[in-house]
């Protein structure tokens, strides 16, 4: 049997009012990690 590895979303894709594009999420050792896109 192989087990997958499940995120946890913490919120939906959003963007910032500077216009930075970001999701975060739980990895699953339970660490918070934001993505987000570079800013200008």
């Amino acid at each position: 049997m192989k087990l997958r590895n499940v995120l946890i979303a913490v919120n939906e894709l959003m963007e910032h009012s500077w216009g930075q594009k970001v999701v975060r999420f739980y990895d699953p050792d339970g660490n918070l990690i934001e993505v987000g896109t570079p800013f200008n």
